[in-house]
């Protein structure tokens, strides 16, 4: 679970930027909270960040998606291709700073601090709560020559750190210990890797290619699949795996089409053996693809993906993803999670995230999106989201962001919202900015009443 996240000097973000998922104990929430090991408060399971287009909501989901991918990057033999800063303009001198205080899954809590120029680590730490205090595991300081390890690093590997920093100054100590004899230094690493999963709606097709193999080997993967879809009126009645030879062409044309391949590899390299031949021509024979079957005039219809509209496919991609998060307590960070899925949908999913039973584990959603109707307790009911989920990002004249909490809003030195206030309503009417400041229904006019008079 992220308890705070911080970083400055990324992308249009310049200042440093504090975002939180504790729960704000002077507010009464209704929402339920989860609590880990050495932690006082409670943490929250869903956050909400609104923002105008091009504010930057995007830029601090991709602060995180650094973290992780300069925490997972690999080293290379001429370090291309690896995880690099990409700083506020101007300042390219200045390092490109990351923080995240999180728990893992062991129970254990960590703060992990990291540092990028370019493709370089000039600052790296890592330090894990024993009791109320931190213990550090190691700290690696570029600019001091400095190279610290703690007692939880095992000797064999603290003899070696030094050495890999100084052979790899683009790769990071934890992706050295990834597989450190020591646990607790491998489940920090594995929290980055494997439990902060983001998402981006724009290319659902990315996570669908694997969905047929993960579906055959989880069982229950596969029902709650054909449980989930059904339910969201999609017209999908359900989803079954069909070979490749079986949706493609017939068995048949196949054997000749296989045959022809045959001789043209046979003719290209004669000293082929039969059973790599056999191998090789065999490798996609056993390929599988997802097919919906949909019920249209009293028959069930089978649909290929390539058949299935945009917002069917994302929704299948959240579904996929939705049963291994909420049973690993993932951190499942999504950008405009709103795009061709119905709100009632996204109203769904954030009250899964926000049930202690539909959510045992602990499973974090944090989301970016446009729905404001998402904040009207009007619609749904009630309030889909206490008011310390929300979270705003604007961007100034000198195109800097800032991400804010709504509850940091002051207005006349006094709280913002009330429990029983509308924030649907305030917010539209600009009262927590974080919306387009210019009318274009203003400037169309404006535009007409320029070419009239020229």
């Amino acid at each position: 679970m992220i308890i705070d996240f911080e970083f400055s000097n990324h992308r249009s973000f310049k200042d440093t930027q504090s975002f939180s998922m504790r729960r704000d104990t002077s507010l009464q929430n209704s929402k339920p909270s989860v609590y880990a090991r050495d932690i006082d408060e409670g943490l929250s399971m869903v956050s909400a960040v609104y923002g105008a287009n091009a504010s930057g909501k995007t830029n601090f989901f991709d602060a995180i998606n650094t973290l992780k991918g300069k925490v997972t990057d690999a080293p290379t033999d001429n370090n291309e291709n690896m995880m690099t800063s990409e700083p506020f303009i101007g300042m390219s001198d200045k390092p490109s700073c990351f923080r995240i205080l999180f728990v893992a899954s062991n129970k254990k809590k960590y703060i992990y601090e990291l540092e990028i120029t370019g493709s370089k680590v000039t600052y790296e730490r890592l330090s894990m709560y024993t009791s109320t205090h931190t213990s550090l595991v190691f700290e690696r300081d570029i600019d001091s020559h400095e190279m610290n390890c703690g007692a939880m690093v095992p000797d064999k590997e603290k003899d070696a750190v030094p050495f890999f920093s100084e052979k790899n100054p683009d790769s990071t100590i934890l992706f050295f210990l990834r597989d450190s004899d020591n646990d607790d230094i491998k489940q920090a690493y594995l929290f980055i890797k494997r439990s902060l999963i983001l998402r981006s709606i724009d290319s659902p097709s990315m996570h669908l290619s694997i969905l047929p193999e993960k579906i055959e080997k989880d069982k229950k993967l596969a029902d709650i699949l054909r449980a989930l879809l059904p339910a969201a009126d999609l017209g999908i009645q359900n989803i079954k795996l069909v070979k490749e030879n079986e949706s493609t062409i017939s068995l048949e044309e196949r054997d000749i089409m296989l045959e022809a391949i045959r001789k043209i590899m046979k003719h290209r390299n004669p000293n082929i053996s039969n059973d790599e031949l056999d191998k090789k021509l065999n490798e996609d024979h056993d390929k599988l693809n997802a097919v919906f079957l949909h019920r249209i005039d009293g028959k069930l219809v089978e649909m290929k993906e390539g058949d299935e509209s945009f917002g069917t496919l994302i929704a299948t991609a959240f579904f996929s993803d939705l049963l291994p998060i909420l049973l690993n307590g993932s951190v499942y960070i999504v950008d405009e999670i709103d795009r061709s899925l119905h709100p009632s949908l996204v109203a769904q999913i954030i009250e899964i995230f926000n049930n202690n039973e539909t959510n045992p584990n602990g499973a974090q959603l944090i989301f970016s999106t446009h729905d404001i109707s998402l904040l009207d307790s009007s619609i749904y009911g009630e309030d889909l989201l206490d008011r310390d989920q929300v979270w705003f990002v604007e961007k100034d004249f000198d195109g800097m962001s800032d991400l804010y909490p709504l509850t940091r809003i002051k207005i006349n030195g006094n709280a913002s919202t009330r429990k029983d206030d509308n924030i649907y309503k305030k917010y539209i009417a600009g009262r927590y900015g974080a919306l387009p400041k210019v009318s274009l229904a203003t400037e169309m006019l404006t535009f007409w009443e320029r070419s009239s008079d020229e």
